[in-house]
């Protein structure tokens, strides 16, 4: 009778199969060396694995093939009201699942500057205690946080558009937001489309991150750095319903604001462009480019993944 009180060994299946403990292990560790084991004979190994409630050791395993079965998921630090913060909340899970069925765990390593991302993984490096990195960066960090993932040989992806053909990223194609962003715009006479992002820094304080032009009307030249809030001729595009809400207290007409939102529960107001979710396709991109390097010891091409955004997935709220 098995001791119910100690931990289940590959030694205990195999006994129970009648096979060889190496034999038990190839199988139970999804080795491909495993010849000479019938399909029947799995399946009876995989079943009493099962039914003794077995557990693979993933540190032993680890040591054996020098493969830490953990990922570190890194995620700039964001504030709860923040809209960046509501893509995050649904990134971590997709990743962390995306990961799970290629045989990884997630540690999460939440950082506010480039130098917290690099002291918080050093020790993780230097340790042997990861096999990967995926982490997301703001715009303003993005150099320096390629530049340390650059340095460390372990293998990494980085979320969003890098200019370094050379690093590992997935990032998104929204030409058909753009487009349809441009199509109101034009339809509602405006002269340009701005997008807008509001942020609590460190400090608690909101700071303004204007992104691209998405539409302009004539050959003028805009200077997204000398924004105007009051300009009756730019529509303001939020990025969720936090940079709404700021842009409204700004004294900017509701009519001249149009809101981005990926949930349908968040569509509140109109105009709205409702994006269905691809945080789980980036994710899946992210975790296959990270686990094949990881295995392989290469950079599976293309190294640039690129999400697209497509027309049937974007509904105008009008």
């Amino acid at each position: 009778m098995m001791d119910n009180s100690r931990k289940i060994t590959v030694k205990d299946v195999a006994l129970k199969c009648n096979v060889s403990v190496s034999l038990a292990a190839a199988v139970l560790s999804n080795s491909k060396n495993n010849i000479g084991c019938s399909d029947v004979k799995r399946a009876r190994i995989m079943k009493v694995a099962e039914e003794l409630d077995y557990h693979s050791n993933k540190l032993a395993r680890a040591m054996k093939t020098g493969i830490v079965p953990l990922v570190a998921m890194c995620i700039h630090h964001t504030q709860p009201e923040d809209d960046l913060n509501l893509y995050l909340h649904d990134l971590l899970p997709s990743v962390t699942t995306a990961l799970k069925l290629k045989g990884f765990n997630t540690i999460l390593i939440s950082y506010d500057t480039a130098e917290d991302m690099m002291t918080q993984t050093q020790a993780l490096v230097g340790g042997n205690l990861i096999s990967g990195i995926i982490t997301n960066f703001p715009p303003e960090h993005c150099v320096k946080i390629a530049d340390y993932l650059k340095r460390i040989n372990l293998p990494y992806v980085m979320l969003g558009c890098v200019k370094d053909e050379a690093i590992p990223c997935v990032c998104d194609d929204s030409t058909a937001l753009i487009a349809k962003l441009t199509e109101y715009a034009e339809v509602h006479g405006f002269k340009r489309a701005v997008k807008m992002l509001a942020v609590k820094n460190v400090k608690g304080e909101t700071e303004w991150e204007p992104l691209p032009v998405l539409f302009p009307s004539s050959n003028e030249k805009y200077d997204v750095s000398a924004l105007n809030l009051q300009d009756r001729d730019t529509l303001w595009v939020a990025f969720g319903e936090f940079t709404r809400r700021l842009l409204v207290q700004q004294g900017i007409n509701e009519k001249n604001i149009i809101s981005i939102e990926n949930k349908w529960v968040l569509v509140q107001f109109k105009p709205t462009v409702f994006v269905r979710s691809k945080v789980a396709a980036t994710a899946n991109q992210a975790a296959e480019l990270l686990t094949s390097w990881i295995a392989t010891g290469r950079i599976e091409e293309p190294r640039q993944r690129v999400v697209k955004v497509l027309p049937e997935d974007i509904e105008l709220i009008i």
